[in-house]
Order: structure tokens, then C-alpha cells, then sequence
């Protein structure tokens, strides 16, 4: 039945007496706003001509009658039906407001904290061997690489009938690379969150 009527519909009682406005609906019964009144009252959905009323006009069964005399007599009764229909009714109403108990202070610094750090360094190392060879070419030979050994011809020139070259002697050149760990210390940033909790006397609290 609830979701039949709409809130704002108007309540009138069989004797066309204007009662008020619907203002809220409940699962059990409407909350009507009386008319020229501040009060409401509670109409439960059995007083209700359901056959009478429309979306937009609500008739409550027995005579309501003038509403001073419901306010001192709240029970009116319709002479044959036994139907009891409170007329006025008061709504408590709860309102909540904040009330500052104290703040919270935050304070953000920065602190250097030592960091150590291993980290591997690398030294290169040429070692040189003069390698005879004795041999002659019709043409001076190019330097060349033979895996990590670099390998530096080095000639002369000789008289004979026609100029050819003899290589003397290889110069070779290998590289090595000596690694050995370094400790280093540097000073890094981070940040530190301090939280103070202050009461509303400004006082610092003690945790």
C-alpha cells in the first residue's frame, strides 16, 4: 500500500476535514505535516480508505472534526467502525555538530644517514715481450691482433741484390686487467616523519 501514495499528497479525513500534507512514508504508516500547524502525526495504513483515496488524495477513515478539539481529546473514535486515529503527534529530532578535541602537528625533516657501497675498479696492465724473428719479406708486415696479444712488426732494411726486408724481432704487446674492490662512503637522504599529538589546550600529549 506504501507505494501507492506519493509524500506531498494531501490527507483529508471522511467528513472533508483537510488534515495536512503526507511528508514522509514509512514502512508501517505516513508522517503527516497538519495543517497550520508545526506538528505532525502519524497516520498507520489501516485508517486508510484505500478505496476513496488516489495517489494525490489520502482519506482516512471516521470524522476528524475541528482540530482544537483533537488536541484536547487525541483519540477520536467514528461512532460504528471502532477505528482510533491519533491526531497530533511530536518527532525528537537529533542533530550532530563537531566539536574540536585537539590537532595533530607533523613535522618532516631531512636526516643524512652513511651509506657504504663496494664497487669493483679495474687497472689495466701492458706487459712487453720482444719476440726474434730473423726472417726476411718481400714487403714490411702490418700490425696485427692475436687474440689479446698485440703484435708490432719491427724492420730493417737489408742490401742484397734486390731490397727485401727482414723482420727482426716481433714486439708483443699484451694486456691484462687487475680488479680489486674499493669501499666507498657517501652520506644519503631520506626523510623521518615525527607525529605530535596536540590537545585543545595546545598542550603537547604524552603518548
Amino acid at each position: 500500500m506504501a507505494n501507492r501514495y506519493t509524500g506531498g499528497a494531501s490527507v483529508v479525513s471522511m467528513d472533508g476535514y483537510d488534515v495536512g500534507t503526507v511528508e514522509r512514508i514509512d514502512d508501517e504508516y505516513l508522517v503527516v505535516r497538519l495543517r497550520n500547524s508545526p506538528r505532525s502525526m502519524r497516520v498507520p495504513f489501516d485508517v486508510i480508505d484505500d478505496k476513496a483515496s488516489t495517489t494525490d488524495r489520502i482519506v482516512i477513515q471516521g470524522a476528524v472534526g475541528d482540530l482544537e478539539a483533537s488536541r484536547t481529546n487525541p483519540r477520536i473514535t467514528e461512532p460504528g467502525d471502532g477505528v482510533t486515529l491519533p491526531l497530533v503527534g511530536e518527532e525528537a529530532i537529533a542533530h550532530v555538530h563537531e566539536v574540536s578535541r585537539g590537532r595533530v602537528v607533523i613535522d618532516k625533516h631531512v636526516e643524512m644517514v652513511p651509506h657504504e657501497a663496494k664497487i669493483d675498479v679495474g687497472t689495466d696492465r701492458v706487459n712487453v715481450e720482444r719476440v726474434a724473428v730473423n726472417e726476411e719479406v718481400d714487403q714490411p708486415p702490418t700490425t696485427r691482433q692475436e687474440g689479446d696479444t698485440l703484435i708490432v712488426p719491427v724492420v730493417e732494411e737489408v742490401l742484397v741484390v734486390t731490397k727485401r726486408y727482414r723482420i727482426i724481432e716481433e714486439v708483443h704487446v699484451r694486456k691484462y686487467r687487475d680488479v680489486q674492490t674499493e669501499t666507498f662512503q657517501e652520506d644519503l637522504k631520506r626523510e623521518v616523519v615525527e607525529v605530535r599529538e596536540i590537545d585543545e589546550n595546545d598542550q603537547l600529549v604524552e603518548r
